[in-house]
């Protein structure tokens, strides 16, 4: 008797790790997607800011000084001098209201598209 007993709790303890493998293959797949759209999205920035740096740097004459001083001016407009432009903004998903950070390409919980309303926001 106790031989059964023993054998539904441990079919039950299989259950409940099979149920968080696949809890941590869809938020290894939604991390995955992130790390994809984050290398893309540097990609496409770091091409934009060149091309701009180039049309100023052409057109008005301004120089390396000239961009690291701006550079130095927007970085401390949160107040702290971090190379960062802002704190991270918290969005809520739309298909399952959990919040995300607006960086995120995916809710990390459900994996629904995030959206950003801006090239240079998050």
């Amino acid at each position: 008797m106790s031989s059964f007993f023993w054998n539904m709790f441990q079919s039950g303890q299989i259950d409940q790790n099979a149920i968080k493998s696949s809890h941590n293959s869809v938020r290894t797949n939604s991390n995955s997607q992130d790390l994809t759209y984050l290398q893309d999205r540097l990609d496409t920035l770091s091409l934009a800011n060149q091309a701009m740096w180039e049309l100023l740097s052409e057109q008005l004459g301004l120089s390396e000084a000239d961009l690291l001083k701006r550079m130095e001016h927007i970085d401390l407009r949160d107040g702290v001098k971090d190379g960062k432009i802002t704190k991270p903004v918290i969005q809520k998903c739309p298909e399952c209201g959990h919040q995300s950070k607006t960086h995120r390409a995916c809710c990390y919980w459900c994996g629904a598209s995030l959206s950003s309303t801006s090239p240079f926001a998050g």
